[in-house]
């Protein structure tokens, strides 16, 4: 979703703090979804604070207001705010693809239970209350994110890929160098191991080029400058 951006981004720059605090741009679409820069920005917050969420159960992190959020805050064209995008993306193609056949589908009362557990982690950040992020909006990516994890787990159970003992004994031959003097047997399942995972990538990526292509997926002219999230109005 790009177009106009250089004008609006010049905008921002001159803009007072009201406006830029309503303005979201679009930077991709899925299918009839637009993906903009305030959900893909509010999804990698909430990525950050599931990891930390991780963290906490196993370090026992208790200060949720003492936790350094420097990396939280993203902007339009960085690395992460990239590497955002591109997940979002996938996930949205995914997700979508799981509806339409009603395959891997998620209560909405455990992503309730989910975004309740949340909330404490992301209230604590001054921004997110400065974003004004519904309860809609963060249990809309929770959704989207459980969705789409539980049908590519759907997807590589039911992938059918098995690695037999020749498969694995022409690979050991044809890499003998690798595995000095030790024998076949040595190393067979390890072999089958990570040839499995390798025909299990071929298929995802091929699955992922259809689905592209099933609900055109498609970049906007990215712009080069941040923008903050827009509040929900």
């Amino acid at each position: 979703m790009k177009s106009l951006l250089p004008f609006f981004l010049a905008l921002l720059s001159l803009a007072p703090e009201s406006f830029s605090a309503v303005f979201s741009q679009g930077m991709a679409e899925v299918g009839t979804h637009v993906i903009t820069s305030r959900e893909v920005q509010i999804s990698w917050v909430v990525e950050q604070a599931l990891l930390l969420q991780k963290t906490e159960k196993t370090e026992k992190i208790d200060k949720a207001d003492k936790v350094d959020r420097s990396q939280w805050r993203v902007q339009i064209g960085d690395s992460n705010f990239n590497s955002e995008l591109q997940q979002v993306m996938v996930e949205s193609m995914v997700r979508q693809e799981a509806e339409s056949f009603s395959v891997a589908q998620v209560s909405p009362e455990s992503v309730h239970k989910d975004s309740e557990a949340l909330l404490p982690l992301l209230q604590a950040w001054p921004e997110w209350k400065k974003w004004e992020v519904s309860d809609s909006e963060l249990e809309a990516v929770l959704l989207r994110r459980k969705t789409a994890k539980q049908f590519l787990k759907f997807k590589t159970e039911s992938s059918g890929v098995i690695v037999g003992d020749e498969e694995a004994k022409a690979y050991f031959e044809k890499n003998r160098l690798k595995f000095g003097s030790s024998s076949f047997i040595q190393f067979r399942d390890t072999i089958k191991e990570v040839l499995a995972q390798k025909q299990l990538e071929e298929k995802l990526k091929d699955w992922f080029e259809i689905l592209r292509r099933k609900y055109k997926v498609r970049r906007l002219n990215p712009p080069a400058a941040s923008v903050e999230p827009a509040k929900k109005q």
